[in-house]
């Protein structure tokens, strides 16, 4: 975790930092139970373009659902 970037600073309680104003471009490195899940910022198990597409396509298909159009409308 870079704890310094300037959207972190004053840094005078590293938790609240870490919970409240972190974010993706803080995270270097991840490992759990021995496994790297993430290095040098970017997810390893599977290919992040292709997850964010399938995201971007499921939220797509919601906000095209009538009830969605309907809450939105003027």
């Amino acid at each position: 975790m870079d704890l310094t970037h300037p959207h972190l600073q004053p840094l005078f309680d590293p938790r609240r930092g870490l919970i409240a104003l972190a974010n993706r471009a803080n995270i270097d490195q991840v490992i759990v139970d021995g496994a790297v899940l993430v290095m040098d910022g970017r997810y390893t198990r599977h290919d992040e373009a292709a997850i964010v597409a399938a995201g971007s396509a499921a939220i797509g298909k919601i906000w095209d659902l009538p009830d969605a159009q309907a809450a939105f409308a003027g």
